[in-house]
């Protein structure tokens, strides 16, 4: 199957979201960042909602929290081909994975990365709170493009143990 404007096919999701749970996994799906000059990040998310939907899937909203950050200029999350995440991206991709999987606010965690340098307190508390935001908003379904229906399963935090 093609390959849809996120870089996955939707055939692709289905049968990896039935592979996991056939082995006992809870299969989710991350919604990233759109790929600076190349991709709408609407439509980016778009797609991953409608092929979560689909797979009933939990997404973990990175490109969310991405354009969050990313508004406010304080921190460069992209390296310089505008794809891959610098280490201040790497991190708020880790603390968005956090809250999604906890259900707990990664702010105030001590952690502040270590990919080249660890982060500035500043940055890492910033990027912990933008992580925060936008893992509670599209749960909420406030400032997201994720609008919950009728006989939705409530979302549920994982147990970290």
């Amino acid at each position: 199957a093609a390959a849809g404007p996120c870089g996955f096919s939707r055939r692709g999701v289905l049968a990896q979201a039935r592979a996991a749970r056939r082995s006992g996994a809870v299969p989710m799906l991350v919604m990233t960042w759109s790929v600076r000059g190349e991709a709408d990040a609407g439509e980016a998310a778009r797609a991953t909602l409608r092929a979560a939907r689909e797979a009933r899937l939990k997404v973990i909203p990175v490109g969310l929290a991405f354009e969050l950050a990313e508004k406010t200029g304080r921190a460069a999350l992209r390296m310089p081909d505008g794809r891959h995440p610098s280490a201040a991206g790497t991190y708020l991709y880790g603390a968005v994975l956090y809250a999604s999987l906890f259900g707990r606010s990664p702010e105030g965690l001590g952690c502040r990365g270590g990919c080249e340098k660890p982060l500035e307190p500043a940055l890492a508390r910033f990027l912990q709170g933008c992580a925060w935001k936008a893992v509670t908003d599209f749960n909420a379904g406030q400032d997201g493009p994720e609008r919950r229906r009728p006989g939705d399963p409530d979302p549920q935090p994982l147990s970290p143990f």
